[in-house]
């Protein structure tokens, strides 16, 4: 997938309201395992974020600091 195609999105903005941030870590974890291995994939939600109340901006925020540190080829 990594050589020929590149897939972006897929995390999904409503757990950033209605999960504890554990789960929201552990669901970036699982989609960085199954879509990432061999490159390829752009991390990003699978919706785009139109107002700050249809998240939790701290969530957001250790979601990205997770995929910072992690998800680096």
């Amino acid at each position: 997938m990594g050589q020929s195609i590149c897939i972006a999105g897929s995390y999904p903005i409503g757990v950033l309201k209605s999960e504890p941030l554990d789960k929201c870590i552990d669901i970036a974890k699982e989609i960085l395992d199954v879509a990432a291995p061999g490159g390829g994939y752009i991390f990003s939600t699978g919706k785009v974020i139109l107002r700050k109340k249809e998240v939790d901006l701290e969530k957001l925020k250790a979601v990205h600091q997770y995929i910072i540190e992690n998800g680096k080829y």
